[in-house]
């Protein structure tokens, strides 16, 4: 072999040692890089897409309390309008003038005769707020039959609410009739907040 062709293979095996060189360090930089940088972009992109999987669950929760925010607001403007007669019918204390005078008005109407009114069950402390907060009326009256049955419609239609309770009537009159007089017991309760 001649020196030629010697220093020709020797040139072939530099070429070709070069061409591995460059391949190997461009695989230990591409190794580098994918272990160390583009596998952490990879575990913060998946870190960031469940982030954003989680926020999204939170934002449909505060949508939704959003909405029901908006709900109550759109039900308070409603009741705005009634929220004075809400107030007369559960008043913050008992006024149990204005329950007398309902009733008293609601007899006088009706051509009915108290025979006794009696105010039962309320204490005016503003102790405990669990307890229930009503008192009774209890009322002993005489009348007929219709205009009986029209004084409890007038007690129904009132504003202030009450509820009628021990209803009792009995016949004053031994012998029937049509227009004979009743006496009435009953029990109204009237409640406040």
């Amino acid at each position: 072999m001649s020196i030629k062709d010697y220093n020709r293979r020797l040139e072939r095996l530099k070429k070709g040692i070069k061409d591995y060189t460059y391949q190997i360090i461009f695989f230990l930089t591409f190794s580098f890089f994918v272990f160390f940088v583009i596998r952490q972009t990879l575990r913060t992109a998946f870190s960031v897409k469940r982030k954003l999987e989680d926020l999204q669950e939170v934002d449909a929760e505060y949508e939704k309390i959003v909405g029901d925010i908006v709900s109550i607001q759109n039900n308070m403007e409603e009741i705005r309008g009634v929220s004075d007669l809400i107030l007369e019918a559960l008043p913050h204390r008992p006024r149990i003038n204005s329950v007398i005078n309902d009733i008293k008005t609601s007899v006088d109407n009706n051509d009915l005769k108290i025979k006794q009114i009696e105010i039962r069950r309320i204490s005016l402390k503003g102790g405990d707020r669990k307890k229930e907060k009503s008192f009774n009326v209890e009322l002993r009256l005489e009348g007929d039959f219709p205009h009986i049955t029209s004084f409890l419609k007038d007690i129904n239609n009132q504003l202030r609410m009450k509820l009628v309770n021990n209803l009792t009537i009995e016949s004053i009159e031994k012998v029937g009739s049509s227009s004979g007089v009743l006496k009435v017991s009953l029990e109204v309760n009237s409640f406040f907040l």
